[in-house]
């Protein structure tokens, strides 16, 4: 466990003037470390303040398919619904079909899900996803849990510095 926050500590500090590389690097390093099979971090685009929307930032092992949804609105689908409800949300016996592992040998469904919601102080600034074959035992969900709290202020800086640069 402690082994885990500093690896993804050191991530961070090397990946936090991007945030696609951030998210990419830190969702691939999370779903390897705990034994999942999917995942990916969303992050919130406030650009249009009537239209609060989560978009996919980094992502890894999900399908690319064109008719998979990336972005989600405020209570749209499970990360949607995180992303309101500011809990994390487990989600057990998905449906056949709902995340889907791809490989050159075949696709497999995957059949469980937990959406941690990023929060910097009271305010959601993203959620991850990670999906798994198996259920994600209570340490491996407080593992990811601890991540989100290291990540929301990182994620938080980046948006602003992103903000000032357009300004620029």
């Amino acid at each position: 466990y402690t082994d885990g926050i500093a690896r993804f500590s050191e991530i961070i500090s090397k990946k936090r003037r991007n945030l696609e590389d951030l998210a990419t690097s830190m969702i691939s390093e999370m779903v390897r470390y705990i034994d999942a099979s999917a995942g990916a971090i969303f992050v919130v685009d406030d650009s249009d303040p009537d239209e609060i929307m989560l978009r996919a930032t980094g992502e890894f092992c999900l399908s690319s398919d064109k008719e998979k949804n990336f972005t989600f609105g405020a209570g749209e689908g499970n990360i949607g619904a995180c992303y309101t409800e500011k809990q994390t949300l487990k989600v057990d016996n998905l449906s056949e079909g709902y995340i889907v592992l791809r490989s050159g040998l075949g696709t497999l469904s995957l059949q469980h899900a937990i959406y941690v919601p990023i929060m910097q102080d009271n305010d959601c600034v993203g959620v991850i996803e990670i999906a798994s074959i198996d259920k994600l035992s209570e340490n491996k969900a407080a593992l990811v849990e601890k991540i989100a709290e290291s990540l929301a202020s990182v994620i938080t800086i980046i948006k602003a510095n992103e903000k000032t640069n357009e300004i620029l």
